[in-house]
Order: C-alpha cells, then sequence, then structure tokens
C-alpha cells in the first residue's frame, strides 16, 4: 500500500482535494469511534428533541449524526443539512431515504447561512465551530476521549481516521510548538515507535449545549 501523505490536515476544501475519498472515509471511521458515540449520545440526551422540530446541522458532513437525530423530530420534522463540501453532501443524501421525517441537504457557508432566521428549534455543529470566530455561550458541556495504541506506519501515513503524522507536525511548525528543524525527526521518532508496538495517542473532544450571543 502507498504511504503517501493523503491524510493532510484540514477539511477547507474537501472537493478540490485530489484525496477526497480519503476525506470522505476518515470522516465515516470517526463518526464509529466510541468517543464519537459517546458525545453523540450525551447531546441527543440534552438536546431534548421532540416532534414537529426543526433541526438545522451546519457543517453536516456525511450527515450521520443529523439523520440520527432526524428519528426524534416524528412525521412533521424536518432536517436541513448545510455543508460547503458537495462531495460530502452527496454521501449524507444517498443515507437520507430511510429517515423518518423530512430531510434537506444543501451547500453552503456557516458564516452566511442561506435560512431564515428564527426558523428552526435547534442548531447543531460537530467539528465546525473551531473554524469560526463568533463564540457561543455554553450550557452544558461535555468530553470523551478517543486512544489509538497500535499503528502500522508501512501501511499508512495515519492512524484510523486520524491525520498524518506529517501535517500534525507541520501543524505543530505552524504554531510554533516544534522547531522546524526537528519536523522530520519528530515524525521518525513516532514511527519508530509504532513499528516497536511502543505506539500510544490519544484525542480528546469537547461537546457543548450552547446559547447564540445577545445582540
Amino acid at each position: 500500500m502507498a504511504t503517501d501523505d493523503t491524510h493532510g490536515l484540514g477539511y477547507e476544501l474537501v472537493d478540490d482535494d485530489p484525496n477526497v475519498s480519503v476525506l470522505v472515509a476518515t470522516m465515516d471511521t470517526t463518526a464509529r469511534w466510541e468517543a464519537t458515540r459517546q458525545l453523540r449520545s450525551w447531546e441527543r440526551r440534552e438536546l431534548g428533541l421532540g416532534g414537529g422540530q426543526r433541526l438545522l446541522d451546519v457543517g453536516c458532513g456525511l450527515g450521520e449524526a443529523a439523520l440520527a437525530l432526524a428519528n426524534d423530530l416524528g412525521d412533521d420534522g424536518e432536517v436541513v443539512g448545510v455543508d460547503v463540501s458537495a462531495e460530502m453532501l452527496r454521501v449524507a443524501q444517498s443515507k437520507a431515504g430511510a429517515a423518518r421525517c423530512r430531510v434537506r441537504f444543501t451547500v453552503g457557508d456557516a458564516c452566511s447561512l442561506a435560512e431564515p432566521d428564527n426558523s428552526f428549534d435547534v442548531v447543531r455543529s460537530e467539528r465546525t465551530l473551531q473554524w469560526l470566530i463568533d463564540r457561543l455561550t455554553p450550557v452544558a458541556k461535555a468530553e470523551a476521549t478517543h486512544t489509538w495504541t497500535a499503528w502500522n506506519p508501512d501501511e499508512s501515513p495515519a492512524p484510523d481516521g486520524c491525520f498524518s503524522m506529517q501535517s500534525l507536525a507541520d501543524d505543530l511548525v505552524a504554531t510554533d510548538q516544534l522547531a522546524p528543524a526537528e519536523r522530520d525527526r519528530f515524525v521518525s521518532r513516532i514511527q519508530q515507535a509504532a513499528r516497536r508496538d511502543r505506539f500510544s495517542m490519544n484525542l480528546t473532544m469537547y461537546a457543548v449545549v450552547a446559547a447564540a450571543p445577545t445582540p
């Protein structure tokens, strides 16, 4: 298997990425992490959705989280998913046929939504708010950690569902947490540890229920 860096960091230009299929597969893998499932279960309990409500998912990606919540909206509810990636939405739409309520997926910008103000009962966003400037006021929060304990760098440039070590190292350099001259040595040491079954990496994810800031 090729070990080129196909798992670059970020989802800014998914549809223009030559490795779009890798990005889609990575999103699918991440959704199956136990930590992701824990946070989505927490979210569902906190939101307490009811029949007839309208749910907006900003940055909906492959749509699986919004479609799972659609079961709580009843026959008269509606789910609207917005994402910048038409390729992600193509996958999301392919899953929408079994939804209990109305479902609509549309290409859009999180900072300039083409939806009327005050037309949704609940808005959710997953792995999108980190890229936005405006902050929300937290009402409740939770966290969960995904742990990798094995990775074969000779078969893949990244652990399952993760970005590549090369792109993670580049991000550390860009944020002044790693000297540029140490970049290659940093990646090499991690790869060597993985080959000796001494690899362990944690990723802690956070979820919040929040209220929009008062104008």
